[in-house]
């Protein structure tokens, strides 16, 4: 998955920032792999996560230095996307 950003404005500054931070759910995740358009919780999170990394003197995205973050625990799942279309033949 490619990555999903939004914006805010921060004294008179459009912030760029990630949506997908690691206070998400794994739920919300699978909403944005999906497809599905961010809800506001979503913009909550990534724009508090944001704030808080530039508090912090760091940019909002992370850098190659930054530690990768563990995806929340979920259970796998498998959604074909054009159906159920094993074991049938196209015509």
């Amino acid at each position: 998955m490619t990555e999903l950003s939004s914006s805010f404005e921060l004294d008179g500054q459009v912030i760029q920032h990630p949506l997908i931070v690691p206070t998400l759910t794994a739920q919300e995740i699978q909403l944005l792999q999906m497809g599905g358009e961010p809800t506001p919780d979503i913009y909550s999170k990534a724009q508090q996560f944001a704030l808080g990394r530039i508090q912090q003197g760091l940019s909002p995205f992370a850098t190659p230095q930054d530690l990768r973050m563990p995806m929340p625990e979920s259970s796998p799942m498998y959604a074909d996307p054009f159906g159920s279309t094993i074991g049938t033949s196209i015509r």
